[in-house]
């Protein structure tokens, strides 16, 4: 999380954002769209990054007019933490979260699917809404056979599921929207994550980039690299040099500064792959510290459950040096 570290003096991690002097100006009262943004340095200079449509459009005189109107917006911790009363969980989420529960049966076929389009769609009332998710009824006892199944209808179909999901989906639609109110998941974007709005991205994107004055050539975009914030997962311990599991623990080389290589190594040649073993050895592929895990998606609300489930070890593996007090500083309370 970092911030300001009285003890060093050093600003780092994801609160330094708020630590620093960052300036922005947003297209949009939301704040999603950005179309500047300045960073102030060491020296006091402001380093800017500007949208790619206002290159050479008189760059400068936009940002001085926008000071003038009080549109530019210094950083703080709401343009992040701008849902800090009342989370609202987004359609995929609140649906797995039903089926992982058991108020929406995962024996009903094609239910995830029926349900997310229902919540993502939008609605003038509840009634509307209501007579929408009531069709499910029809869904299920329309639907036809499959490929090496008998006829799948309401009568093979537990119609005692469908009802109950259908309840839940009303449930859940009551309880993050507002049609009085022409408000509902979308309209108040959470920006502390990543999806399924832009969050980080609105500024770390390549649609803002630094110019240079002289020649308005531009130089260089905000880095959206992952390992800016976050640190890669090393299974081992240790300093120098630590084989565990089968990973060779060392200096990692220079294709690993960006962390997106944990998601594109997949792609690696045969040839790539020997430069790979001289590190991780020849069976690294088959090390399931890394492969096989599968993290519910409520792991942020379920994973001292899963964490007890499992021993209390298993979280290290890939959370190296991170305690329970590095989120919950003053201590841990069970639910009532």
């Amino acid at each position: 999380m970092g911030g300001w570290q009285e003890s060093t003096g050093i600003i780092q991690g994801i609160h330094w954002h708020v630590s620093s002097d960052i300036y922005y100006i947003a297209a949009d009262e939301q704040r999603q769209s950005m179309l500047w943004v300045g960073v102030r340095q060491e020296d006091g200079s402001m380093k800017e990054f500007f949208s790619r449509d206002l290159v050479g459009m008189g760059q400068t005189d936009f940002v001085k007019n926008a000071r003038d109107k009080g549109q530019v917006r210094l950083m703080d911790c709401i343009d992040c933490h701008n849902r800090a009363a009342h989370y609202i969980p987004y359609p995929e989420q609140a649906v797995d979260q039903a089926i992982a529960d058991g108020s929406i049966s995962r024996s009903l076929p094609g239910i995830r699917a029926k349900a997310v389009k229902l919540l993502k769609a939008r609605y003038t009332s509840q009634a509307e809404a209501y007579q929408a998710i009531n069709k499910l009824t029809d869904d299920y006892a329309m639907l036809p056979a499959t490929s090496g199944n008998a006829n799948l209808s309401l009568t093979n179909v537990d119609s005692a599921l469908v009802v109950t999901a259908i309840d839940t989906l009303k449930k859940m639609y009551d309880q993050d929207n507002f049609p009085a109110m022409a408000t509902d998941w979308q309209t108040n974007p959470n920006n502390e994550k990543h999806t399924p709005f832009l969050g980080c991205f609105r500024c770390h994107n390549d649609a803002l980039v630094s110019v240079d004055p002289t020649s308005n050539i531009e130089r260089e975009t905000i880095s959206s690299a992952c390992n800016l914030c976050h640190t890669v997962p090393i299974v081992g311990r240790g300093s120098e040099i630590l084989i565990e599991a089968p990973v060779i623990v060392g200096a990692a080389p220079e294709s690993h500064n960006d962390y997106s290589w944990t998601i594109t190594h997949r792609s690696t040649t045969n040839e790539e792959k020997q430069q790979c073993y001289q590190c991780h050895g020849q069976g690294f592929c088959n090390n399931a510290a890394c492969h096989n895990l599968s993290h519910p998606s409520d792991m942020l609300f379920t994973h001292a459950d899963e964490y007890n489930r499992t021993g209390g070890q298993v979280c290290y593996t890939c959370h190296q040096n991170i305690t329970c007090k590095r989120c919950h500083a003053t201590g841990i309370f069970n639910n009532p």
